[in-house]
């Protein structure tokens, strides 16, 4: 028997709190099921689709949007940059940039 907590969310939608080993378990039989995961960058991207604020990106005044500009404008690890040109992988700090491509 597995101990699982679901939580009903305020604004809509669940959260199902599980023990560590029984996350991927679940995960898969809810993805087999029709389940549609989507972490921080894409609840930032229906906010935006809808104009509503997304944490932290949107609020750069605190400490945790800081850093998520922060990280946004980071340039490259030196590592990836010692790679010759065609074995490097192409990183998208922000949707922003797909514009660009």
């Amino acid at each position: 028997m597995c101990p699982a907590v679901l939580v009903r969310q305020g604004g809509g939608g669940w959260s199902l709190v599980l023990p560590a080993g029984w996350v991927r378990v679940f995960w898969h039989s809810l993805v087999m099921a029709g389940l549609y995961a989507a972490g921080l960058r894409e609840w930032a991207w229906a906010a935006e689709s809808v104009g509503a604020a997304s944490f932290p990106r949107d609020f750069p005044d605190t400490a945790a949007g800081a850093a998520a500009v922060a990280s946004l404008c980071s340039p490259a690890a030196p590592a990836s940059l010692s790679a010759p040109r065609s074995e490097r992988w192409l990183v998208l700090r922000s949707p922003e940039a797909l514009r660009f491509l």
